[in-house]
């Protein structure tokens, strides 16, 4: 099955993937079938997709500065947000465009939240509740609704402020991705 060409960003089989993806040419589109997300496995760097409740490390103090925001990376082809609250949860929400260029087609929605550990300049994302979405944009229908695998993913993080105040904060898997998110 090939619906493009897949780069996933910083492991982020934790909310599906940021993922992009490029268009691939028509026949190689149709290879897509009915109720499969050619992201379904999609995903990189230091994750666990066998993290349970049992195993879930407690949630941290998040660090000020990352709190009460949502930080977000987007591309052409799709966008992710992550949000942290005070008391060590967070939230993701994925949005990936399987039709790029196109006027409407076939989407996903990830969402994903859990507990966020720190430790240092540690960052493990454990995933307790995760729901995946296939929409057709074109006839306004939800093709399906599943709940997907807890999933448990470690980043190195940094904060960052530049000469004009602005954050961004990177999020980098063992493979050494880095993902810039920037405050909404």
């Amino acid at each position: 099955m090939k619906l493009g060409i897949v780069t996933c960003i910083a492991g982020f089989a934790l909310a599906l993937a940021a993922c992009t993806v490029q268009k691939a040419s028509p026949s190689e589109a149709s290879d897509v079938r009915d109720g499969e997300s050619p992201l379904a496995d999609a995903g990189a760097g230091s994750t666990d997709a066998t993290a349970s409740a049992d195993s879930t490390p407690p949630p941290s103090e998040v660090p000020a500065d990352l709190t009460g925001v949502v930080w977000s990376w987007v591309t052409s082809s799709g966008a992710m947000q992550l949000e942290f609250d005070a008391d060590g949860s967070y939230t993701t929400a994925v949005f990936v465009n399987g039709h790029p260029g196109e006027s409407c087609g076939v989407e996903y929605f990830t969402h994903r939240s859990g507990a966020a550990t720190f430790d240092g300049d540690s960052l493990t994302l454990s995933s307790t509740l995760s729901k995946r979405t296939k929409k057709d944009s074109c006839k306004d229908a939800v093709l399906s609704e599943e709940t997907i695998d807890e999933v448990r993913a470690t980043y190195r993080w940094v904060f960052e402020r530049d000469d004009s105040g602005e954050a961004t904060l990177t999020l980098t898997d063992d493979e050494g991705v880095e993902t810039r998110y920037s405050p909404e």
